[in-house]
């Protein structure tokens, strides 16, 4: 969904939420949604604050915990994004989406046999071979190669085009000396099948990190919402994203973003706390 159309959608969702409001103030649904819609448009305090309030209002709803996980993983707490999840998962075990939330939420804290689990659970109830990313996650972990070049061109959102370039992505994660050519292929890769800002994972994970933060912050001085309409966060904070979080342009990173401001207020990620050099620092 393009920003503009996505920002239609949101002042609809929106206008109705506060009509509901204006009838019964405490409806824990309406006041998820604008915080649903705070967090899609970065306003992280006000969505972390309207969250807790939902939550409040209506314990026992278990949309506003999945939606309450996904702001904390991409903020970087993921232990307490985990609690949220298990909560929602509790509250509805027979929705699929609540089950792949769970996986995808193991899957960031590394816990890759959890994160398999509950895919397998996800698929079982209906989401199908749209969990196939949890595997693919985990299987590069486990360098089982084999199932990544499988899985990887299993992507829903892969253009066929772009099929065999992604097994010889994997090829070049396994072998180093690849890596060169994969990179420079990436770089120049038709913009109608990827922009480079959809590679920035790409490029992390096979080591072009400041390629990574060049596109980000080049991204970032175009639109300072960039990081919620070009890439996702919460791929930041898994095993995978370790070099992307010690790097010293990760403080400077999550300052232009406004992520800075909510730790200060809310905690630090795991594993992280307040530098005295630079804003962050992560182990």
């Amino acid at each position: 969904m393009e920003a503009d159309d996505q920002e239609k959608y949101f002042q609809m969702a929106e206008t109705s939420a506060r009509q509901a409001l204006a009838i019964d103030p405490n409806i824990g649904e309406a006041h998820a949604v604008l915080a649903q819609i705070n967090a899609d448009r970065g306003d992280l305090l006000d969505a972390e604050s309207g969250f807790f309030f939902a939550i409040s209002l209506e314990p026992n709803e278990p949309t506003p915990h999945q939606w309450y996980s996904i702001l904390l993983t991409k903020v970087g707490r993921l232990d307490a994004a985990l609690a949220q999840a298990k909560k929602a998962q509790e509250l509805d075990p027979t929705s699929p989406i609540l089950a792949f939330n769970l996986a995808n939420t193991y899957k960031a804290k590394g816990e890759d046999d959890a994160a398999l689990r509950y895919a397998k659970l996800a698929s079982e109830l209906g989401l199908g071979s749209q969990t196939h990313g949890v595997e693919l996650a985990v299987a590069i972990r486990r360098a089982q190669w084999d199932d990544a070049r499988r899985l990887i061109v299993q992507s829903p959102d892969l253009p066929p085009e772009l099929k065999g370039t992604a097994q010889e992505f994997v090829d070049a994660l396994a072998d180093p000396s690849k890596r060169p050519a994969m990179v420079a292929r990436l770089n120049t890769m038709d913009p109608k099948l990827r922009k480079q800002y959809q590679l920035i994972g790409a490029y992390m994970q096979i080591g072009e990190i400041d390629l990574g933060y060049k596109i980000m912050f080049d991204a970032l001085d175009k639109d300072h919402l960039a990081w919620v309409h070009d890439w996702d966060m919460a791929g930041t904070w898994g095993p995978d994203g370790a070099a992307m979080r010690k790097d010293p342009r990760f403080g400077e990173l999550t300052r232009r973003i406004g992520m800075l401001d909510y730790w200060k207020q809310y905690g630090f990620p795991d594993g992280c706390r307040a530098g005295t050099d630079r804003p962050i620092v992560c182990s």
